[in-house]
């Protein structure tokens, strides 16, 4: 099992970390944007402690991930970092990797939706059209928030089209054009 933190939230309180090393005992810790920890230098040290093997309380996998230059300065903080984490580095998705995990994440996040031939040619338009911008900010995470704000969208017509009080039917839930 996964525990996912963001690492502006290790920033929040003296003892996010070990708050979320306890939480993941037996499990992994995800550090997202982990490069973040930087503007607190001090819970980098605490990390690369409580990686140690030898460590009490070391029964967790800690992932740290976030973009290449960001991780490499991360890294490069902590001569220790090195002996503790392995850095592996994903390519950038293409739009038609980025359509592939649309089509993964569609039936599992939203299995009541139909989606159209037409939304996921326009979809793969956008994809297309904005490649550098997803790949500079977001990459695969962009999937996320694009689903997000077609079914803002779906539920904003939605309200034009159902009193407040009424459920739209199972068939009106369509992602199209």
């Amino acid at each position: 099992t996964i525990n996912v933190v963001k690492a502006e939230d290790l920033l929040k309180s003296p003892d996010a970390l070990a708050q979320a090393i306890q939480k993941s005992r037996n499990r992994v810790l995800f550090i997202d944007e982990a490069y973040q920890l930087l503007k607190a230098p001090h819970i980098i040290d605490q990390l690369v402690e409580k990686t140690n093997p030898d460590a009490v309380d070391f029964p967790f996998c800690a992932v740290c991930a976030g973009y290449a230059e960001d991780m490499d300065r991360f890294m490069d903080y902590n001569a220790g970092m090195d002996r503790r984490f392995d850095v592996i580095r994903f390519d950038t998705y293409t739009p038609d990797d980025l359509m592939q995990i649309l089509n993964l994440v569609l039936p599992k996040n939203y299995p009541n939706f139909t989606v159209t031939e037409g939304f996921l040619q326009k979809t793969a338009t956008h994809f297309q059209k904005y490649q550098e911008t997803i790949a500079a900010k977001f990459n695969a995470g962009y999937i996320g928030i694009y689903l997000e704000e077609a079914e803002s969208l779906l539920y904003e017509k939605f309200a034009l089209q159902y009193n407040k009080n009424e459920t739209p039917p199972a068939e009106a839930y369509v992602l199209d054009e």
